[in-house]
């Protein structure tokens, strides 16, 4: 963790980031976190204001809260892409039970996103990885431990070199999971994920996909945090 630190500070330094949330008190608290890495740090209070602080300061890097007045946060992510006509790098904030703008952040190809509150360990990986993203071409290929990879052009998963045939609802199980491997993923974000336009399913649909997941698997790979949801062992 100290290297991935000292890697961070020499290159983020130089970069100039735009903070975007409306609670006072979480900006402030969070503030000193993310001072251990940015000399320049400019603040917005909602979606509307990140945009107009973006047009006037031009930041290099983005962390903003999803759900805000005036303009969500993913809202104004896409109208800075749409005015820039390019990617600016993105990590994302939300509440534990806003599955729906998980998969929306996804969907909007958000760099990376954490569950508030924001851990430093957690917060530290994320950066970690964006940067490393920003820095180097991107790759296809996600590699989830020692032995699993996914290839997120192909959506194939491979135990080392063997190809694991995978059913249409463990794909988009695996396209969820693997835009943040270090996330754990609710039950509610899962069902949303995978059968949205169901309104039958619930708990036991995701039970009995990870059961059946993970006993066609050569090494068990999801483990379930009791009433937390799912994660990569």
């Amino acid at each position: 963790m100290k290297k991935k630190i000292k890697i961070l500070k020499e290159k983020v330094k130089d970069l100039k980031l735009l903070y975007v949330e409306d609670n006072k008190e979480t900006r402030m608290s969070t503030i000193p976190l993310f001072e251990r890495f940015f000399d320049d740090i400019i603040t917005a209070t909602d979606g509307q204001d990140g945009f107009d602080k973006f047009v006037k300061f031009k930041p290099d890097i983005i962390f903003t809260d999803i759900n805000m007045p005036n303009i969500d946060g993913l809202q104004m992510v896409d109208k800075i892409n749409n005015f820039t006509g390019k990617k600016i790098p993105v990590l994302v904030f939300s509440a534990h039970g806003e599955s729906k703008y998980l998969i929306n952040a996804i969907k909007s190809g958000v760099d990376g996103y954490l569950i508030k509150p924001v851990e430093v360990e957690q917060f530290i990986e994320e950066l970690y990885r964006i940067i490393n993203k920003k820095y180097k071409p991107q790759m296809d290929i996600v590699e989830i431990n020692k032995n699993y990879n996914w290839d997120k052009k192909t959506k194939k998963l491979y135990y080392i070199s063997e190809e694991i045939v995978l059913t249409k609802n463990e794909i988009l199980l695996f396209e969820l999971m693997t835009s943040n491997i270090n996330l754990t993923y609710s039950d509610e974000l899962i069902i949303e994920q995978i059968w949205s336009l169901f309104l039958e399913a619930d708990k036991t649909n995701v039970k009995n996909l990870l059961k059946r997941l993970n006993g066609k698997l050569p090494q068990k790979l999801i483990k379930n945090i009791y009433a937390v949801g799912y994660s990569f062992i």
